[in-house]
């Protein structure tokens, strides 16, 4: 499988959202859309009514405290979800209904999660996501040890996609490629910098 290049995308409200899809309309294909409520994070972010153009595909990463319920209010565009195992009690449940609504389902853990509690889920999901930063803002601090997480995942389960989202510009995007990640999620690198299309470039000849 190719490395796949997404930019994560953070907006307070539908103009911040339209200025950042239209900065990389035609540069990227891929977007995550991080939804949070202020409670799980303490940033606020697509907590209203979201409209989707036609030029992306879309996965919503749901920083929330209460994730089947934002389930059923995504829209229909978004093909896949994200889920916190530390957003709900009862991890199943919300997979669970993830497939009823069609999506697919990766399931994502904070830094100081051990891997291991997410290893029941393993066979019932489409991937993982390894938060490489705190979550909840752009420009976050790596954390390199998270990265032996993709080599713990891969040995139980080697076709198993794992992406990885937090500080990642080329020199960190290298160290996950080369740990065995098959998606790098980038925020602040790709949607501050002044050229979107270099910053985009650099990652994919970083990962290469």
């Amino acid at each position: 499988m190719t490395l796949v290049i997404v930019a994560s995308v953070i907006a307070r409200n539908s103009i911040d959202l339209g200025k950042i899809l239209g900065k990389l309309k035609g540069h990227i294909k891929e977007i995550q859309l991080d939804f949070m409520d202020g409670i799980f994070v303490k940033t606020h972010s697509l907590d209203f009514d979201v409209i989707l153009p036609d030029d992306f595909n879309y996965e919503a990463h749901l920083m929330v405290v209460n994730p089947k319920k934002w389930l059923n209010a995504l829209p229909e565009k978004i093909k896949k979800v994200i889920i916190h195992f530390e957003s709900h009690e009862n991890v199943d449940e919300v997979i669970n209904e993830a497939r009823l609504l069609g999506k697919k389902v990766f399931i994502a853990i904070n830094p100081n999660t051990p891997i291991e509690s997410i290893y029941p889920y393993l066979m019932k999901i489409d991937g993982v996501l390894i938060m490489s930063v705190e979550p909840g803002q752009y420009g976050a601090k790596f954390i390199p040890e998270t990265l032996k997480k993709i080599h713990n995942i891969k040995k139980i389960r080697n076709n198993l996609l794992v992406e990885i989202d937090g500080g990642m510009n080329p020199i960190t995007a290298r160290q996950a490629y080369l740990a065995g990640a098959d998606i790098i999620t980038s925020g602040s690198f790709i949607i501050n910098n002044v050229n979107v299309a270099k910053a985009i470039n650099d990652l994919e000849t970083a990962t290469s």
